[in-house]
């Protein structure tokens, strides 16, 4: 049993190339809100994790499971979020784009009660994130008069960060950066 079990959490930690993580996105787009807000974060925090150990100088396998598996000390999406953002990796406003997607992964996974992203408390936190706000804002011509529902943002800031994340740890590129780049593609 416990081989089974192992075999289950390496497949789950394993990250798909970007056109797949593309395909999954646009997916949950019609999955429910509950499947779409776990999914969702979970690709934010693997692409987060991808992000970290791009930066690692150690390439050495044992040492980085033992930081990211477990009980590690970047076992978690949050702890990840603030040491990435700690050491420079990601800017304040890309870790504040992160703890709202972990904040509302967490209500979703976390509820005793059904839930939607239309829920006031979950409104207000989609309100608190800078991607969206930016986007609909009207400050790119090709975003005036979209309508999108709260699940449809959500996706889309993932998207967006993941893009970033990806971009960030393949080049030198500031979060700043890495942004105007993932708005653009």
């Amino acid at each position: 049993m416990a081989s089974n079990r192992e075999a289950l959490r390496k497949f789950t930690r394993k990250f798909p190339p970007p056109p797949e993580v593309a395909d999954l996105l646009l997916k949950l787009q019609l999955d429910s809100p509950m499947a779409a807000a776990i999914t969702g974060a979970a690709l934010a925090d693997a692409a987060l994790e991808q992000l970290l150990k791009s930066k690692f100088t150690s390439k050495d396998q044992n040492l980085i499971g033992r930081i990211f598996l477990n009980r590690g000390p970047l076992s978690d999406f949050d702890s990840k979020i603030l040491v990435a953002q700690a050491f420079g990796i990601i800017t304040s406003r890309i870790a504040g784009e992160l703890h709202c997607i972990k904040a509302i992964r967490n209500a979703f996974a976390h509820s005793r009660q059904p839930l939607a992203f239309d829920h006031e408390l979950i409104d207000r936190e989609m309100r608190a994130m800078n991607i969206p706000n930016t986007i609909a804002s009207g400050k790119f011509e090709e975003a005036k008069g979209i309508k999108f529902t709260n699940q449809d943002w959500y996706l889309l800031t993932i998207s967006i960060l993941t893009i970033m994340l990806d971009q960030m740890g393949k080049t030198e590129k500031s979060g700043d950066a890495a942004l105007r780049d993932a708005l653009r593609e």
